[in-house]
C-alpha cells in the first residue's frame, strides 16, 4: 500500500459494530471507506469451502485497493485480510500462502480493533456467537504480531467515532 493515504482498518470478530463504525468514522471525517467484500460474495449462497477464501481474500483487497485509489490521505476499511487469515485458520486449519501473503503486503497504518462488549445481532452469514471471546483472543495476537499499532474499541461505538483522533 502506498504511505502517504493513512488507511484505517476497523477489524475484530464478528457482530463487533465494524461494519458501523467504519461507515460513522468515514462520515465524522469525510472520507470515502472500502466496505467487506465477503458479504457481498457469499451474498444468496447457502455455503462456502476453503477454495471461496483466496477469491474473497482478492475482493477484499480490490476493493481496498479501488478506495485507497481514489482518497486523498486517509480512508477506512470493515476488515482487511487478517479477517481471511483468521477464518481460514480457525474453519479450516490452514492458510493459503497468497492469502497470508497479500495481508503482509497491505498492511494497514492502524487496526482498530472491536471488543465483544456488545450483544451479538443474528445474521444469517455469522457463525460463532460463543465464540467472540476466543476468536477476539486470534485477532489480537495476530494484529500483535504483525507490528501494526492497534487501538481496542470498546462501549458505545457512536462515542468512539464521535472522540476518535486520527
Amino acid at each position: 500500500m502506498d504511505n502517504h493515504v493513512n488507511h484505517i482498518c476497523v477489524t475484530g470478530p464478528e457482530s463487533t459494530g465494524k461494519s458501523t463504525l467504519t461507515r460513522m468514522l468515514a462520515n465524522r471525517f469525510s472520507v470515502k471507506s472500502a466496505s467487506e467484500y465477503a458479504r457481498v460474495y457469499l451474498s444468496g449462497k447457502n455455503s462456502y469451502g476453503y477454495s471461496d477464501l483466496l477469491l474473497i481474500a482478492i475482493g477484499q483487497q480490490e476493493v481496498i485497493s479501488q478506495v485507497q485509489s481514489e482518497a486523498k490521505d486517509l480512508f477506512f476499511s470493515d476488515t482487511d485480510l487478517l479477517t481471511i487469515v483468521i477464518w481460514s485458520k480457525y474453519r479450516y486449519g490452514k492458510v493459503d500462502v497468497n492469502v497470508h501473503r497479500m495481508w503482509k503486503e497491505n498492511l494497514p497504518n492502524k487496526y482498530l480493533l472491536c471488543a465483544v462488549d456488545i450483544p451479538w445481532e443474528d445474521d444469517p452469514l455469522r457463525e460463532h456467537p460463543q465464540k467472540r471471546d476466543e476468536i477476539f483472543q486470534i485477532y489480537e495476537k495476530l494484529i500483535k504480531s504483525s507490528g501494526v499499532p492497534y487501538e481496542l474499541v470498546k462501549g458505545d461505538r457512536q462515542v468512539f467515532a464521535e472522540n476518535y483522533c486520527k
